[in-house]
This record gives structure tokens, sequence and C-alpha cells, in this order.
């Protein structure tokens, strides 16, 4: 990801809950962390109205599931049509973020370090190349920069050794096999409040801090990956396929692996509480 562009599609953080998590019970708090995680993050988008949401999402990865995906459409000629869309992966540890990278402990600071560098070439670059900022953009309030094309041998040089550094750290990863899918316009990664930081993500990805009340932090934006309407449409179908056997659940129809059918009482809905 070498230009520079901020994110036209701004979400918004999700407020405290009125139920906190200190109501829960302390005895299950560990089994219930995964289940909680999901919660908040589907709490967070709702308020995103989105068009549709879907959990253990299938994407191009072969047998790998992405823990939520959502879509955003928009009206065209009276007929609906994919505008965002976007995964978060929810992992409730460091030590899920990351593949068996032995070194990955002593790479993590020096990709930190890297990725602030980068950032003080950037400015350097925007004040000795300004004609690299591009004046036809559609909305006023964004940059973009085509770093790329920067004359500046020291920015590249940084680029060169962060690539180095994410493969070293991200080759095999659930995360760089998602990115490279490109089904998703935005990608994040959703963990406890503090767990990983900003400048340990992959390549393009935001990172959500989920708060002990359930509430959600944007600690980091995700870039904007611009996905073609045809991968749009492919995480959007295996979202409806991936909703098939919860919406017959619900309804009391049960299908099994080999295709029979067979019915039980709908599931009772919870009782709100308020």
């Amino acid at each position: 990801m070498d230009s520079d562009s901020q994110m036209s599609f701004e979400f918004q953080e999700q407020p405290a809950g009125d139920n906190a998590l200190a109501e829960e019970k302390k005895t299950s708090r560990k089994e219930k962390l995964p289940l909680r995680l999901k919660k908040s993050v589907l709490g967070w988008l709702a308020i995103q109205t989105p068009s549709g949401i879907a959990v253990d999402v299938p994407t191009r990865i072969s047998r790998y599931k992405a823990s939520i995906a959502a879509f955003w459409s928009i009206p065209v000629r009276k007929i609906l049509k994919p505008e965002k869309t976007l995964i978060v992966e929810i992992k409730t540890g460091r030590e899920e973020c990351w593949p068996d990278c032995g070194e990955k402990d002593k790479l993590l600071p020096i990709l930190a370090m890297e990725k602030s560098k980068l950032e003080r070439l950037r400015e350097i670059v925007k004040k000795e190349e300004p004609f690299l900022r591009e004046n036809d953009s559609l909305f006023d309030d964004i940059d973009i920069w085509r770093f790329e094309k920067s004359e500046n041998k020291e920015y590249h040089k940084c680029v060169r050794k962060i690539e180095k550094l994410e493969h070293a750290v991200y080759k095999g990863s659930v995360f760089e096999k998602i990115r490279t899918a490109r089904v998703a316009d935005y990608l994040y990664l959703a963990v406890p409040d503090g767990t990983v930081k900003p400048s340990e993500l992959a390549d393009g990805w935001g990172l959500l801090y989920i708060k002990d009340d359930l509430s959600v932090e944007i600690a980091a934006s995700a870039f904007n990956w611009n996905s073609s309407s045809d991968n749009r449409y492919h995480l959007i179908q295996n979202m409806a396929v991936s909703s098939v056997h919860k919406i017959l659940f619900t309804q009391g129809v049960n299908l099994s692996e080999k295709g029979l059918i067979s019915f039980s009482a709908a599931p009772k809905r919870r009782r709100r509480s308020f």
C-alpha cells in the first residue's frame, strides 16, 4: 500500500452500553470472551446502518471463515448496488494475531519504528514534492498523494524495508490472505482494549478496541482497498450462504449434512432486558 488516502467512508465509534460486563458472572468470563467480543462488534456495526450483516462468512481462502462481514448498498436506477464491503476479524489475544513466527517479538518493535519513520518521510515528501498531491479528489477534505512517484530515495528504502518486515511477520497469516483476496473494501481487526498496537497491524488493516463495557474505540482507521464489484458480490453471496443454516434453525427447520430435513420447535427468543 504505497499511496496514501484518507478513508472516505467514516465509521462511528460505539458508545458504552447500559449493561456493563461487570454485571456478568466472573466465573464464566473467560469462556464467554469470544461471544462478548462478537456481540460488541455486531453492536458497533449495527449503528453504521449496513444493508446486511453475517457471521462466520466463507472467503476465498480454503476452509476459512471471516468472523463478521457487512455491506452497504445504494440505489442506482432503482436497483440496489453494493457500495462498500467490510470484514472484521475478531481475536481474543496477541497469540492469535500472528502465525508461528519465532522472531515476531523481535521484528514487531522494528516494524513499529519503521512505520513511524515512514510517516515522517511522507511529511517531508509533502513539503518537497507538493506536485504529487492530486487535486481532482471528489472530497474536498481528503488529500490523495502519489508517494510511489516520489524521488525521495530514503522514502522508497523505508517502504521496501516495511514490506520485507511485514512479509516476515505476516507470511501465511489470515490477515495477509484476506487482504490479498480483495473481497472487502475495509478490513478491521477487533481485539480486547490494548491487546495489539496500531503500529503492529498488517498493511491496510484497521483496529478496533473492545472495552469492558462493550463499547468500541476505533484505534486505527482501515485503508479503502476499493474492491471490484465482482469481489463485493462474491462476499455478499457468501454472506447469504453462511446465513442459511442459522435462518432454518430459528424457524425450527434442521438440515443434516446428508441433506435430510427434520422439524422441531423454534427456539424461544430471550426476553429483552431493560
